[in-house]
């Protein structure tokens, strides 16, 4: 899926977060979602690098800002992360799907920020998507990326039982 889409956007060097501090969210007592353990924590704020990085998946074009990765080893053109766990059939319209082929645990991390997605598209079409919301569904075992969706605020799913590791 990786060489589906690519995200464009400031340079980042990854680097672990050292400290993890999550914090529950108040919104919701949906029985579909759940708090994610450290472990899955770890995962998530794995995620949210890999999947900002400009150098994942099919992406290396745009441009390149030096010096734009904060302390967290996120860009600077994410403001806010927050993850919560669930299975994939339940998430499905987080990131505009109609079904799911499996319902395996999944991981949902949300990022909040200025996001410039390159896409598959004929000729003469437009090769990238812009949006404010990044939802990135991923196999709660393996962190593999199954499903994707890139919003406008006020189309972004408010995720049940979410955690929050990033807020700037």
């Amino acid at each position: 899926m990786r060489s589906d889409f690519a995200i464009i956007g400031a340079g980042v060097t990854v680097v672990l977060i050292a400290a993890l501090n999550s914090t529950p969210s108040q919104a919701g007592t949906d029985p579909d979602f759940f708090e994610l353990s450290n472990e899955q924590l770890q995962l998530a704020a794995r995620i949210a690098m890999d999947e900002t990085s400009p150098t994942q998946g099919a992406a290396t074009a745009g441009t390149q800002e030096k010096g734009a990765t904060s302390a967290t080893g996120l860009p600077s053109n994410v403001s806010t992360v927050r993850s919560t766990g669930s299975h994939r059939r339940a998430v499905t319209s987080l990131v505009g799907a109609k079904s799911a082929p499996d319902d395996v645990q999944v991981i949902v991390v949300q990022m909040t920020g200025s996001f410039s997605v390159q896409i598959p598209a004929p000729p003469g079409s437009p090769t990238h998507a812009t949006g404010t919301v990044m939802t990135i569904v991923a196999d709660a075992q393996t962190g593999q990326m199954l499903d994707f969706g890139l919003t406008g605020p006020s189309s972004a799913p408010v995720l049940p039982h979410s955690q929050t590791l990033l807020s700037r």
